[in-house]
């Protein structure tokens, strides 16, 4: 029974790094937990893979997460803003305050060119997002 459990967590978060997830915000902050029906969902770049280039190429593995033989994947929370400005960076699910921040520092340094801009009625409008920032990465070259 705790076996069949610990298999659909484990299938739950592997989705859940696989896909990036977003819903679409009116413009009231404080309407913040509404969904509202977007009409022009725009995709990262290629694919999403411009957005973890990003990330492999700029995340840097901290020397002390190194020596303690941390890693894993830190699953990171934002908003892009209907500018394309990133906000509200928080870790959703973290591994230990050295990464947490890492992972934190480089999807605020994500440039708005890789950023998805999303569209309801022909007006942009807030998107959230959450991401799997995994640590350390594997540099393939």
């Amino acid at each position: 029974m705790n076996t069949k459990r610990t298999l659909r967590t484990a299938i739950a978060f592997a989705l859940a790094a696989i896909c990036s997830t977003g819903y679409a915000q009116n413009n009231s902050a404080a309407q913040t937990d509404e969904s509202v029906i977007v009409s022009d969902m725009s995709e990262f770049p290629d694919a999403e893979s411009a957005l973890h280039r990003y990330i492999a190429d700029n995340l840097k593995y901290p020397e002390e997460a190194k020596s303690k033989g941390l890693k894993g994947k830190v699953f990171v929370s934002f908003v892009v803003s209907e500018t394309g400005d990133i906000e509200n960076v928080k870790v959703s699910r973290g591994i230990d305050p050295l990464l947490d921040k890492e992972a934190i520092r480089v999807v605020q340094s994500i440039p708005k060119e890789i950023l998805p801009k999303t569209v309801q009625h022909g007006k942009p409008v807030r998107m959230a997002y959450t991401i799997a920032v995994i640590v350390p990465l594997e540099k393939t070259e």
